[in-house]
């Protein structure tokens, strides 16, 4: 637990480290499910009881090798352990949700212009595509624009099921952060309301027809299709933020 508090640390040292940063990234994908603390707390448990003199005696092994500066050998002990907790996650808890991936590649570029070249980072983000279905389900009427607030407001509430699909994203941290920048530009709740308000009124055939749209490319299986509708929705209120802050 300690480790994964401090993994900032571990970016900022490989920072620099471009031409090993797909192993990196792989790596972490497998370490994702070791986030959930009790999954994490079980799978030592069982890795230590299919393996009770391998799993301590490694432990041992990499204390002393730390403690006499063989930090080749304290890495290998202690990433042997770490492969015998892996094989104790179950399959299911690496799940890939690719039409998330799909569908917030389309929203960003339509949203920001920033193209999120996620492939496969989002190893965690069964809640988060759980959270957008259910935002699409709120709006039983895509005219209605306080449905509309209602469905966006879900999200925001939900807004820690986003941070935990992306956290193993770390080549498209960049581009992540300038999208969430441009969105902090709206101030808050009452900021948003009136930049869809104001798109709604610039645009009001166009934003109400792209959430309907998107619902049916949804329902049709079409998840690039529906983030390119509700991004282009969103540059319309980024747009109106940007007029209003310049008068």
């Amino acid at each position: 637990m300690h480790v994964f508090d401090n993994r900032g640390i571990f970016m900022q040292a490989i920072t620099d480290c471009e031409a090993t940063g797909p192993e990196f990234v792989e790596g972490i994908k497998k370490l994702m499910p070791l986030t959930d603390i009790a999954a994490a707390s079980n799978a030592i448990t069982m890795a230590t009881l299919h393996s009770p003199w391998t799993f301590p005696m490694n432990l041992v092994r990499a204390k002393s090798a730390f403690s006499s500066g063989d930090f080749k050998e304290c890495g290998r002990a202690l990433g042997e352990n770490l492969k015998l907790v892996l094989l104790e996650i179950p399959a299911e808890q690496l799940k890939l949700v690719k039409e998330f991936e799909q569908f917030m590649e389309a929203f960003w570029k339509s949203a920001f212009g920033i193209p999120l070249h996620l492939n496969g980072c989002t190893s965690n983000s069964e809640d988060a595509w759980e959270v957008i279905n259910h935002a699409m389900n709120i709006i039983n009427n895509p005219t209605d624009p306080v449905i509309i607030a209602q469905s966006v407001l879900y999200i925001v509430q939900h807004y820690n099921a986003f941070t935990q699909a992306f956290d193993g994203c770390v080549e498209s941290a960049a581009a992540l952060a300038e999208g969430v920048i441009e969105i902090t530009a709206f101030g808050g709740v009452e900021g948003f309301m009136s930049a869809m308000t104001s798109a709604m009124k610039s645009h009001p055939l166009g934003f109400m027809l792209n959430v309907k749209r998107a619902q049916s490319a949804i329902s049709e299986g079409r998840y690039g299709d529906a983030g390119k509708y509700i991004g282009e929705d969103l540059a319309w209120m980024l747009e109106e933020g940007e007029e209003e802050a310049s008068f």
